[in-house]
């Protein structure tokens, strides 16, 4: 190695990291170029590198939910239908069909939002508590299973609950 070519690789090796000075150096190490032209390619080689190393890393190291793969595992799906219990006791039942943990209803943003005051929405705990459960039931049969425990538990009531369907018809009293 001549001596621009020493100077050079003194100059540039501290300010390598650790995981790169194997591609600089086999750049500096070819005496069949001259010295412009590694100072012009090394950086080049040098970003490629890195590059390199940080989508193997990255591909190697990604957790699949940072990845965008939020679905439940096969082995963990369920037909399920659940009860979600608000600080203020009220009620919504929902199902869902593939038990995801992170499901909580499709209740109406605005009907909950009206039995809140601002200071009781900044922070508040909800229950979900799974009623009924099954591997093989079909949608129609989940379905069923929602309405029958809608009416059971009177959640279309809006008094009880957040359920919006099937439509609260209060019992008519005779006089």
């Amino acid at each position: 190695m001549g001596i621009l070519a020493q100077q050079a690789a003194k100059a540039t090796r501290p300010l390598m990291p650790a995981a790169a000075p194997a591609v600089l150096l086999l750049s500096l190490d070819t005496q069949s170029r001259g010295i412009q032209h590694h100072s012009r390619n090394d950086s080049t080689r040098f970003r490629k590198a890195c590059i390199f190393t940080t989508q193997k890393t990255l591909r190697e190291n990604t957790c699949p939910i940072a990845s965008g793969d939020y679905s439940t595992p096969v082995s963990q799906r369920m037909n399920v239908v659940y009860r979600i219990t608000y600080p203020n006791n009220k009620i919504y039942i929902g199902q869902d069909r593939t038990n995801s943990i992170n499901y909580f209803g499709s209740a109406s943003s605005d009907l909950i939002a009206r039995d809140f005051t601002p200071e009781q929405r900044r922070s508040f705990t909800i229950t979900r508590q799974i009623l009924w459960e099954s591997e093989s039931a079909s949608k129609t049969e989940v379905t069923q299973k929602e309405i029958e425990l809608i009416l059971h538990y009177c959640s279309n009531n809006p008094s009880i609950g957040y359920n919006q369907t099937p439509p609260f018809r209060p019992l008519k009293t005779k006089l």
